[in-house]
């Protein structure tokens, strides 16, 4: 396979790799609605294992409530992801997405919502990159240009 065959192939896959990961946030945010909303407290989720020099300890991790209204009907939401110190500052403001009919189903636009797997998979590209161009240039090079005249 030649290098330049490589990086076409691998530039499509990355793209439709971003592209299938993306589709459900873009079908999502462009059918809801929008706002900002508040951070208004922080609920305990699940026990997480942080790591200091000194070692590693378990600690509970905090998720954002996050307090909007819709029709002037108050609706916290808590998102799947937490943090040790609960992501996002309390009183902080966060943009949201929600459809009018379920105000309930929402997308936080923040970095754990959106992004965490599109950051995984672009690291996964990365490593197969790293590991595929050495083995790929290092054939081209062993090919005598003769063959192609066939």
């Amino acid at each position: 396979m030649h290098l330049k065959k490589f990086a076409l192939l691998y530039s499509f896959l990355l793209a439709a790799g971003l592209l299938i990961l993306s589709f459900k946030d873009i079908l999502f945010i462009y059918s809801a609605e929008s706002q900002v909303a508040n951070v208004g407290h922080h609920v305990e989720a699940k026990s997480e294992t942080f790591y200091k020099l000194s070692g590693s300890y378990v600690e509970k991790s905090l998720s954002p409530a996050i307090d909007y209204a819709v029709d002037n009907r108050p609706y916290t939401f808590i998102p799947n992801y937490s943090c040790k110190d609960g992501c996002h500052p309390i009183g902080s403001k966060i943009t949201i997405f929600y459809h009018k009919d379920k105000p309930q189903e929402v997308l936080v636009s923040s970095f754990g919502d959106m992004w965490k797997y599109k950051i995984y998979f672009l690291i996964m590209m990365g490593v197969l990159l790293l590991t595929a161009l050495p083995y790929i240039y290092y054939n081209t090079k062993k090919q005598p240009s003769s063959e192609s005249n066939g």
